[in-house]
């Protein structure tokens, strides 16, 4: 009779003893295999997370030390750099909206005080970092591009509250004084897009002032420019420059360090620094999770191996009469071992036939739930990803669970085997 057909004997025979070996197989199985499904869709959601919020080297102006400004020369030298993928540069202005309703914003009390704002380009306002971020979302229209002179993303706030819509015009002027503004020199511009701030806390600050997200009003470098050749305080031939600096993105994610290393000894004139605190906010509870995750794991595969090894020793121990008569008939050691094996392994594979289908069947909600938290990021939904248990995960899963169970049939078996056949059946007489 073969061993797996004495296997199959002994199980049926023994079925509350088979099914509490079976259930401490399946339940491990299932948590073991649910915890890789999670570390896989974790590790999936930080590689979604980096593409969709890359990091990059910021490059500003030296304000402290009176240092360069940034210009279109500044972003031409270090676009050439080694390492570098993609220059983004940022500028800004200010300008009196008299026909506007802002957010209050300001404790100034000066009359225009609180009709003033922020008037912010980008070469890729798709980059924009609050945009990246998804700090700022398009709620209605298009995002702005480079050619789109004369045109503006107003805040569905502030477009709420004036009256405006898709198509409508806004008009700013340069600040005279704290009363008057100069109505001789309009600045006019269409709205094309309405974008909505997803996080009021935002931090909107720079070396100048302060103020609610939803005020600023984005347009283009071009229309930033003639707003600074017309500006009455600006020193005659004076550049054209990127007051918000540049983000400077790298070939390769892993190379940010080294091109901000790179940057710095390159242009030590200039205030240069990785920013990366996005994607470490948003990456921070998976990764979090993960490290849990995997400490969990390994105190589950020791208590699962405390447990199989003590219900092993009791299997044995109440089996001692029959290895007893399998060594007296002429059975070799390994031979009873081998017995032991056999039917603990088809115990565990039938486990394995249930627990590899329903953690599957688990796992692809579990991505899903998952990647809700980076679907607006990504500009994807949950439905687009489809994490599953790995052949690689359930083949390691199987073969710890086999090295745990020989380990556990051996220590167990040994106690007794290393007894002659007499001693062990006088034992039971």
């Amino acid at each position: 009779m073969s061993n797996i057909k004495r296997a199959l004997i002994y199980i049926g025979r023994q079925r509350v003893r088979s099914l509490i070996l079976f259930g401490i197989f399946l339940v491990t199985l299932l948590l073991a295999l649910l915890g890789f499904s999670v570390l896989n869709a974790s590790a999936r959601v930080g590689e979604e997370l980096r593409r969709s919020v890359p990091g990059y080297v910021s490059v500003l102006r030296d304000t402290k030390n009176k240092g360069p400004s940034v210009t279109e020369k500044t972003m031409n030298e270090i676009r050439v750099q080694s390492g570098v993928a993609e220059v983004n540069a940022n500028s800004s202005q200010r300008l009196v909206f008299p026909e506007l309703v802002l957010l209050d914003d300001t404790t100034d009390t000066a009359p225009l005080a609180k009709q003033m704002t922020t008037l912010y380009s980008s070469t890729d306002m798709e980059k924009q970092v609050w945009f990246m971020d998804a700090t700022f979302t398009l709620a209605r229209g298009r995002m702005l591009e480079e050619s789109d002179s004369g045109n503006c993303m107003i805040s569905d706030v502030v477009s709420f509250n004036s009256g405006l819509t898709l198509g409508d015009t806004v008009t700013g002027y340069f600040r005279n004084s704290a009363e008057t503004y100069d109505e001789t020199r309009p600045f006019t511009w269409t709205i094309v897009g309405i974008y909505r701030v997803q996080d009021e806390t935002a931090n909107m600050t720079n070396e100048d002032y302060a103020e609610v997200p939803a005020n600023t009003l984005f347009i283009t470098h071009a229309d930033i420019q003639k707003i600074d050749e017309a500006d009455p305080d600006a020193k005659p031939g004076q550049e054209f420059s990127y007051r918000k600096g540049l983000q400077v993105y790298p070939v390769e994610q892993a190379q940010l360090e080294e091109v901000c290393r790179d940057l710095k000894e390159k242009f030590p004139d200039y205030l240069i620094e990785t920013e990366d605190g996005a994607f470490e906010q948003l990456s921070g509870p998976f990764r979090m999770m993960q490290r849990l995750l995997k400490v969990l794991m390994t105190v589950m595969l020791v208590i699962f191996s405390v447990i199989l090894i003590l219900v092993t020793a009791l299997w044995v121990k109440n089996r001692v009469h029959e290895m007893g008569i399998y060594l007296s008939v002429g059975y070799g050691k390994k031979d009873i071992i081998l017995q032991l094996l056999t039917e603990m392994l088809v115990i565990a594979l039938i486990a394995v036939l249930i627990a590899w289908p329903v953690s599957a069947a688990v796992s692809g909600g579990i991505g899903q739930s998952l990647f809700r938290a980076v679907a607006q990021q990504s500009g994807r939904t949950a439905a687009d990803f489809n994490v599953q248990v790995s052949a690689a995960a359930v083949f390691a899963t199987i073969g710890v669970a086999v090295g745990i169970t020989m380990l556990a049939t051996m220590i167990s078996a040994l106690q007794v085997l290393a007894l002659q056949p007499k001693k062990i059946l006088s034992m039971m007489s």
